[in-house]
C-alpha cells in the first residue's frame, strides 16, 4: 500500500501562501474577465479546458477544476438562467452522441452557491442553479451532436470565489451525486495527521485532498505540493470512480477476447500513460503489423483480409485515428482501445508460428509520417512510439509463399467481376474505372519492375475476360472452381469484395448480380457474417429510389425463397441495425444513405404486415 507522509507544519505554511496568492490571482482574472468581453460569446476560447468526447467514453465520470469568477448577469440568457458567469466560456466539450445521455454537474468543495450555464449545439440556452442542494445539474437525454459550451457561474457576485468541481458524464445524476457525496463524505476542518495510507476513506485524506485541491491549478512549481495534488488526486479519484489512476510514462497492451459466432480470437490495443508533446497540439496515431514467423528475425509486413483495417492504398494492415487536441501534461489514466487486430483475418510473408508485433506511432496531426506497408518513411512529426507483441501460428500459406497462386487468383477475381459486370450486357465504364484502380491498388506494394509485370498479368486477364463475354463464352462456374482450388483466403475475400464494388458501381442494387455474388462466396467456402459486413459497406453507395423492387429485397440482404415469417424476422434486425448505425453517422452522404436505407426497411416491413 502506497503511503503519503504530510508535514503538518509545511501544509499550514502552503495554506497561507495559498490563499494570498489566490487573492491576486483572482483579481486578474476578474480584470481579464471585465475588460476584454461583455457578453457571453461561444466564438472564444474557454478559461480551461476543451474536452472531445465520444458516447460510451472511458473514465466517466470526467472530473475538471475551475473558480468561478465571472462578473456578467445571465438572467436574460434563457429560462432558469441565473448567477453571474465570464464572458468567455469555462469549459467546451465536442461530443459525438450515441445510446447514453450526457449530464453535466457541478460540486461545491466549498459553500459557494454556484449556478451553470450551457449554450448546446443548436445554440439554446439551458441553465440550472440547484439541482442537489446547492449544486447545479443539466441533463440532456437525448444529446445532439455537436460543441457544449458550459459556464459555471456565483450565484451571488458578492460571493467569494471558491474551487468547484465540474463532471462530465453519462451516468444518472442521483446516482453520480450519491457517489461523490461518498467519496467527500469524510471531509472536516481538522488538520491532518502526520501520515495518511493512499486509498482509505479517513478524514485525514479528505482533508488533505480538499487543502490541495485549491492549488493544484495555481501552484504546481512547488514539488512537494506536486507530489500530494498527484497522490491525493489518486486517492479521490478512485473513490468517485472505482478505478485507479495511472500517471506514469506510455504504455501498451495487449488484451486478449473472441469475436463472432466461430469464436475468432481477438487482440485489442490498449494504452495508457502520458503524452510525451513538448507544446499544445492535435495529435493522431498509426498502426501497423509485423510478422516474424518460421524462426526468423526478419519482420515481414502484415496484410489484412479486411479492407476497414488496412492502410489507406495498400493491403498492409493499418489503423489511424485522432486523440484530438491535448496539451502538454496530458495523460490516459487508465486503459483505453486504440484498435484490435484478428490473427484468422491477416496474412504473414511467411506461414507458421512466430511473434506479431504490433507498432503504434503517434505524431502531429498537422504533420504525419508517410507509412506504407507498416514502414515510416522517416518525416512528420513522430512524438512516439510503442510496441507491443504476441504469438500466433500462421497455418495457411504466407503471401510470399503463393506468390504464383495470387497472381492466377487475382487474375481469376478480375474474370469473376467482369462475368458479374456484364451479366447485362455491357461493361460500363464506371465498372471499367473500378477494376483498374483495383489493379493499381493491388500491385502498389511491389517494386517498379515487379508492378509492370503484374499490371501485364492483370491487364491481359481483363482484355480476355471482355472479349469471352462479349462472345458468350466468360463461363463463371470454372472460374469459381479454380479460385475455389488455388485461392488463400484473403484472395477469396478480395474476389467477392471486388464483385460487390462492381454490382454498387452505377449506383443500383441488381437482384441477379447480389444473388450470383452469394453463391460464389458460398461456393468459396467463406464466412457469410464477413460477407454481409462488406454487403452493408456497399449499400450506402447504392440508391433504393432507382433499384427495383427485387432488388430493394435483395439488397437489404432478403432471399427470395424465404417464408414470409423469416424476410419479418430479417427486416426487424436490419431495420434495429441500420438505426443504430444512423445515430453514430455524422452529417453527410453516408447518414442520408442510411436514412434512406431505413425508410426502404420500413417500407419492406409494411409490405409484409
Amino acid at each position: 500500500m502506497e503511503t503519503l507522509v504530510v508535514d503538518e507544519e509545511a501544509v499550514k505554511r502552503i495554506k497561507k501562501i495559498m490563499k494570498t496568492l489566490i487573492k491576486i490571482i483572482i483579481f486578474n482574472l476578474v480584470l481579464s474577465n471585465l475588460l476584454p468581453v461583455i457578453a457571453q460569446d461561444v466564438t472564444l476560447v474557454p478559461y480551461n479546458d476543451t474536452i472531445d468526447l465520444v458516447s460510451g467514453f472511458d473514465d466517466d465520470p470526467l472530473f475538471f477544476s475551475a473558480i468561478p469568477v465571472g462578473s456578467l448577469d445571465s438572467s436574460g440568457l434563457g429560462n432558469n438562467c441565473v448567477g453571474f458567469v465570464s464572458g468567455r466560456p469555462d469549459f467546451r466539450v465536442n461530443y459525438m452522441s450515441g445510446e447514453y445521455p450526457l449530464n453535466f454537474a457541478v460540486v461545491n468543495l466549498y459553500e459557494t452557491d454556484t449556478t451553470l450555464v450551457i449554450n448546446d449545439p443548436s445554440g439554446n440556452w439551458v441553465c440550472n442553479d440547484d439541482f442537489q442542494l446547492i449544486d447545479p445539474a443539466v441533463s440532456f437525454d437525448d444529446p445532439e451532436n455537436g460543441t457544449y459550451d458550459v459556464w459555471i457561474g456565483r450565484y451571488d457576485l458578492d460571493e467569494t470565489s471558491e474551487e468547484v468541481a465540474l463532471f462530465v458524464t453519462e451516468m444518472d445524476l442521483e446516482t453520480l451525486y450519491g457517489m461523490v457525496a461518498d467519496a467527500l463524505s469524510g471531509i472536516s476542518d481538522e488538520e491532518p495527521s502526520s501520515s495518511v495510507m493512499i486509498g482509505e476513506s479517513s478524514s485525514g485524506v479528505i482533508e488533505v485532498v480538499g487543502s490541495i485541491l485549491t492549488v493544484i491549478i495555481f501552484w504546481v512549481g512547488i514539488l512537494f505540493v506536486f507530489n500530494m495534488i498527484r497522490a491525493g488526486g489518486r486517492a479521490v479519484k478512485k473513490a468517485i470512480t472505482g478505478k485507479e489512476v495511472y500517471l506514469g510514462p506510455a504504455e501498451l497492451k495487449l488484451v486478449g477476447d473472441t469475436v463472432g459466432d466461430a469464436g475468432h480470437k481477438i487482440y485489442k490495443l490498449m494504452f495508457r500513460g502520458e503524452i510525451p508533446n513538448t507544446r499544445n497540439m492535435n495529435i493522431s496515431f498509426a498502426v501497423s503489423a509485423f510478422a516474424s514467423t518460421n524462426e526468423t528475425d526478419n519482420l515481414r509486413t502484415l496484410i489484412s483480409v479486411i479492407d476497414a483495417a488496412r492502410e489507406p492504398g495498400t493491403p498492409a494492415f493499418g489503423i489511424v485515428g485522432d486523440l484530438g487536441h491535448v496539451t502538454t501534461g496530458s495523460a490516459y489514466t487508465d486503459w483505453i482501445q486504440l484498435g484490435a487486430i484478428i490473427p484468422d483475418f491477416v496474412q504473414p510473408a511467411q506461414s507458421g508460428s512466430g511473434t506479431i508485433t504490433l507498432l503504434l506511432r503517434m505524431f502531429d496531426s498537422s504533420s504525419p509520417p508517410g507509412i506504407r506497408g507498416g514502414y515510416s518513411d522517416g518525416k512528420g512529426d513522430v512524438i512516439l512510439n510503442l510496441e507491443a507483441h504476441f504469438q500466433h501460428n500462421f497455418i495457411e500459406k504466407g503471401y510470399e509463399e503463393e506468390a504464383k497462386d495470387r497472381e492466377e487468383s487475382q487474375a481469376l477475381s478480375l474474370k469473376i467481376a467482369v462475368a458479374i459486370a456484364m451479366a447485362d450486357g455491357s461493361l460500363d465504364d464506371t465498372e471499367g474505372d473500378l477494376l483498374k484502380r483495383w489493379i493499381v491498388k493491388e500491385v502498389s506494394l511491389f517494386s517498379e519492375s515487379k508492378q509492370a509485370e503484374l499490371k501485364l498479368v492483370f491487364n491481359n486477364a481483363l482484355k480476355e475476360a471482355y472479349a469471352d463475354g462479349q462472345s458468350n463464352k466468360l463461363a463463371l462456374t470454372p472460374l469459381v472452381d479454380r479460385l475455389s482450388i488455388i485461392g488463400e483466403k484473403k484472395a477469396k475475400y478480395d474476389a467477392v469484395e471486388l464483385c460487390l464494388d462492381v454490382m454498387a458501381a452505377d449506383g443500383v442494387a441488381d437482384p441477379e448480380e447480389m444473388k450470383i455474388i452469394r453463391s460464389i462466396a458460398s461456393s468459396l467456402e467463406l464466412n457469410m457474417e464477413e460477407i454481409e459486413k462488406m454487403r452493408e459497406k456497399v449499400t450506402l453507395s447504392l440508391s433504393s429510389s432507382l433499384t427495383s423492387e427485387a432488388g430493394v429485397e435483395s439488397l437489404v440482404g432478403i432471399e427470395e425463397d424465404w417464408a414470409v415469417e423469416e424476410k419479418k424476422k430479417h427486416l426487424r434486425a436490419e431495420f434495429q441495425k441500420w438505426s443504430n448505425r444512423l445515430n453514430t453517422l455524422p452529417e453527410g452522404e453516408e447518414r442520408e444513405s442510411a436514412q434512406e436505407m431505413l425508410n426502404t426497411i420500413a417500407a419492406l416491413r409494411k409490405k409484409y404486415g
